[in-house]
Order: C-alpha cells, then sequence, then structure tokens
C-alpha cells in the first residue's frame, strides 16, 4: 500500500511541475497580434469595388453579402451597389489546414433554398485586379477577394434583394 501511496505522490509532483514549467513557458511565447493591430483599413464594400486599386496588397475588412448560385456560381456583392461590375469572386486565402477548415466551417453556414445560398460577413483579406478575356475575345477586368479571415456570418434579411 506504502508503494501505490509513494508512486501516486510522485506522479502528482510530476504533474504539478509539468504544469509550472508549461506556464513559464508560455510567458515567452509571442502571441499572434490581433488583426486589429495589423493595421487592417475598414472599407465599404461599395468603396472597395469603385477604388479597388487604392487597397491591392493592402489588409482590409469590409461586409458583403456572399452568394453561391449551385454549383459554380459565387461571389460577393452589396444591395448598396449591386450592378455586376461591383460583384467580386472570393476564396479562401489560408495556409494551415486547421485555418483553412476554420474558415470552410464559419463560410459553410448559408441561408438560401438549396439552388441558390447567401449571407452576409465580415471578412478580412486582400482585393485582387486580373484582367482577362473574356468568351468573346475582349479584355475585361475582373476583381478577386482573398479572405484570410472571417469575423462575423449572419443572415441577409428577406427585404434585401437578390443581385
Amino acid at each position: 500500500m506504502k508503494g501505490i501511496v509513494k508512486k501516486a505522490s510522485l506522479i502528482l509532483v510530476c504533474l504539478v511541475i509539468s504544469a509550472s514549467a508549461r506556464l513559464d513557458y508560455a510567458r515567452y511565447i509571442q502571441p499572434k497580434p490581433p488583426k486589429e493591430d495589423q493595421h487592417v483599413a475598414r472599407v465599404s464594400f461599395c468603396e472597395l469595388t469603385k477604388h479597388p486599386e487604392l487597397y491591392t496588397n493592402k489588409l482590409v475588412k469590409t461586409s458583403a453579402i456572399f452568394v453561391d448560385y449551385f454549383p459554380d456560381v459565387w461571389f460577393m456583392y452589396d444591395q448598396n451597389c449591386s450592378d455586376e461590375n461591383s460583384r467580386v469572386i472570393d476564396y479562401l486565402n489560408c495556409k494551415a489546414d486547421a485555418e483553412c477548415q476554420r474558415l470552410r466551417n464559419l463560410a459553410s453556414w448559408k441561408d438560401g433554398d438549396g439552388e441558390k445560398w447567401r449571407n452576409r460577413m465580415v471578412v478580412i483579406g486582400e482585393i485582387q485586379i486580373v484582367n482577362r478575356q473574356n468568351r468573346s475575345g475582349e479584355n475585361i477586368r475582373v476583381l478577386k477577394f482573398a479572405v484570410s479571415d472571417i469575423e462575423s456570418v449572419s443572415r441577409v434579411p428577406s427585404n434585401v434583394p437578390w443581385p
């Protein structure tokens, strides 16, 4: 019986020392600065699409409605500037698998009818301007938004028109 008590006491001492060592080590780990500390410009979606060249290669925060039409149409828009030139293609821009999965889980909640979905998201990322040719050979400008973080996801009120 004394042997079991000695072993249990030794295990308890080891656990306490291990926990205190982890806490001491944690003091020296520099936490990742919050997105707010990384000089994230807050930009309305309409401003972002009217003057994308002002925001390329800069981290921005914006709010937009994300739309999916099953199976292969997806874009961001805002009801205040919903013409086709103000639509932006979005994609997740994450490095680690766990971070990508977290963003996919946040973005997967959608309010819709099975064929088309939409939700409002506050996102952080970078706008990109891509020049390409359309089917008839004309040069067109396409805006893409690389989503690096999603701050919130919410329903779009039913009175907000679909694009």
